[in-house]
C-alpha cells in the first residue's frame, strides 16, 4: 500500500512492500485526517480515485457543496476555488489511486504552492511517478497483529491456549490487517475461540476468507478486496496470470529469479551410458510456454510489472544482481482457490517440475 506526498503541494503516497489491498492505507489516511483536522481551516477533501467516473462524481458534489455553479467543469471550478489565497489551508486525499495510467490523478491537483495532498495507492509507481517521495507502510509486527486480532475478537483476557492459537492465526494470515480484523469479527459474531477459528481456517480457508461481517464493518471480505485485480490480470495478461499461479505454489517469501532461470534452462545430467548430457527443461516436463516466458527478459518483466501494479508481487534485488520476488500467502491461497482444481493441479506440478529440474544438481557436473 502506498501513501504518497508531494511538495510544495504536499503529496505523499503510502506504500508497503506489497502495496496490498487490506494493509490499511485508507485507515491510515483517515487517521491522519481526524488527528489533524483542526489544522485545515479551509477543509479536507476525501476523493475516490478508483476511476475517472468516481472522481468526476466527487468533484461534482464538491462543486455543489461549495456553491460553485458558474461552470459545467466541476474539476476546474473546484481547482480554481482551492487556488485562491484565502482558501489556502486545505488537504486533498486521493484514495485508491491504483491505476495511474487510466486515472492520472496529477491532472486533478491545483497548480499552486500551498495545500497538502495525500495519495493512497497499491501501485508502487506512485512513488517517483506522481511524487518524488513516499512512505511504505510496513507489515504489522507480531505484537501489533496479536493485539488487533484479540481486540477485534473481543478477548480482553486471553488464556494461554488462546495466545498460542492467536500466534498461529497471525502466521496463517500473514499479519494482514484486513484479514485479522475479519478473523476477529468472525470469532466475535459466531462466539468462536481462537482455537476453533484456527481449526476452521485449516479445514475451509476460502469460505473463511469470504466471510463478510454483518455489522460494524463497512469493508468487504478478504477475497473481495482482490477479486477485481484478479479479473484485471486475467483479462489483460495471460503471462502475468500464469506467473502468479506458478508463484502460488512456491515458497512465498523468497522466489529467486536465479532459480527460475535454472529451472527453465538446460542442465547437465548423467545419461544411461554414464555420460554427461544436456537436458532441456521441456524434457523434464516444464511447460514450453513457461520456459519461453521466463527466458524472454522483456516479456517476463512486463508480466512482473503487471503483477506489481496491483501489488500481488513485490520485488527485491539480490547481491548477485538477480532479483527475488515475494507473494503474500493469502494472495497465493485466493489465487489457487478461485480456479478449477485441474488448473491448480497443472501449476502445482509445474512448480514441482521446475524446481526438480533446477535441483538437485550434481557437484561433479555443475560445481557450486
Amino acid at each position: 500500500m502506498v501513501l504518497v506526498g508531494r511538495a510544495p503541494v504536499d503529496t505523499s503516497p503510502i506504500t508497503d512492500p506489497l502495496e496490498l489491498g487490506g494493509c490499511g492505507k485508507t485507515q491510515t489516511a483517515l487517521h491522519f485526517m481526524f488527528q489533524n483536522r483542526s489544522k485545515y481551516e479551509t477543509g479536507i477533501l476525501f476523493l475516490n480515485a478508483t476511476s475517472k467516473a468516481s472522481l468526476a462524481a466527487d468533484f461534482a458534489r464538491l462543486q455543489q457543496l461549495l456553491g460553485l455553479s458558474e461552470s459545467n467543469d466541476a474539476v476546474g471550478s473546484v481547482k480554481r476555488w482551492l487556488s485562491k489565497e484565502e482558501h489556502s489551508n486545505w488537504l486533498m486525499v486521493f484514495d485508491n489511486a491504483d491505476d495511474l495510467q487510466v486515472v492520472p490523478v496529477w491532472q486533478y491537483f491545483p497548480a499552486i504552492p500551498w495545500g497538502h495532498i495525500i495519495i493512497t495507492s497499491r501501485n508502487p509507481e506512485a512513488i517517483g511517478g506522481v511524487a518524488e517521495e513516499g512512505c511504505n507502510l510496513g507489515p504489522l509486527t507480531s505484537e501489533e497483529a496479536r493485539e488487533l486480532l484479540l481486540e477485534t475478537a473481543g478477548i480482553p483476557q486471553p488464556s494461554r491456549e488462546d495466545l498460542a492459537s492467536v500466534e498461529e492465526i497471525v502466521g496463517l494470515l500473514g499479519a494482514l490487517p484486513l484479514a485479522l480484523k475479519h478473523a476477529g469479527a468472525l470469532m466475535r459474531s459466531r462466539c468462536k475461540s481462537p482455537k476453533q477459528y484456527q481449526d476452521l481456517y485449516v479445514k475451509t480457508s476460502l469460505n473463511i476468507l469470504r466471510f463478510h461481517p454483518m455489522l460494524g464493518n463497512s469493508e468487504g471480505s478478504v477475497v473481495s478486496a482482490w477479486e477485481v485485480n484478479f479479473k484485471q490480470i486475467e483479462d489483460d495478461s495471460e503471462d502475468a496470470m500464469n506467473l502468479l499461479l506458478l508463484f502460488s505454489f512456491l515458497e512465498p517469501s523468497v522466489i529467486s529469479e536465479a532459480v527460475l532461470h535454472r529451472g527453465s534452462t538446460a542442465r547437465y545430467r548423467w545419461d544411461e551410458k554414464g555420460e554427461a548430457a544436456e537436458v532441456q527443461a521441456e524434457a523434464g516436463g516444464v511447460d514450453g510456454s513457461l520456459v519461453k516466458l521466463i527466458q524472454d527478459e522483456m516479456a517476463f518483466d512486463v508480466a512482473i510489472e503487471k503483477l506489481r501494479s496491483v501489488s500481488f508481487v513485490s520485488c527485491n534485488r539480490e547481491t548477485n544482481g538477480m532479483r527475488n520476488f515475494s507473494v503474500h500467502p493469502l494472495i497465493q491461497e485466493c489465487a489457487v482457490q478461485r480456479i478449477p482444481s485441474s488448473v491448480a493441479d497443472k501449476w502445482r506440478w509445474q512448480a514441482i517440475l521446475l524446481i526438480c529440474h533446477a535441483f538437485p544438481r550434481n557437484r561433479y557436473l555443475e560445481p557450486l
